[in-house]
């Protein structure tokens, strides 16, 4: 995470923490691995936009966008070289 200084591997466990004496953290901070990266249950994307959920039993992302897709339709297909969201 560049914003707070953090560095996972790539099995998500938390590996470094930027200044954590300065940083404001409490003792018991990231203890038993409570800070290491959690598993994506569920990953689905449309147009280029991906969704997480750390729930298994959400709805599709296609029932949850529901007629959002319209929108995002919209705003996507305005380039024919695409689209960069940072």
């Amino acid at each position: 995470c560049p914003f707070h200084g953090w560095t996972f591997n790539n099995s998500g466990k938390l590996l470094k923490v930027k200044d954590p004496s300065e940083a404001g953290y409490s003792v018991p901070f990231n203890q038993d691995g409570s800070h290491d990266l959690k598993k994506v249950a569920r990953f689905e994307s449309y147009k280029g936009f991906l969704f997480g959920s750390l729930n298994p039993d959400v709805p599709s992302l296609e029932e949850f966008l529901g007629e959002t897709t319209k929108i995002i339709d919209m705003i996507v297909d305005q380039s024919e070289h695409g689209l960069e969201v940072l």
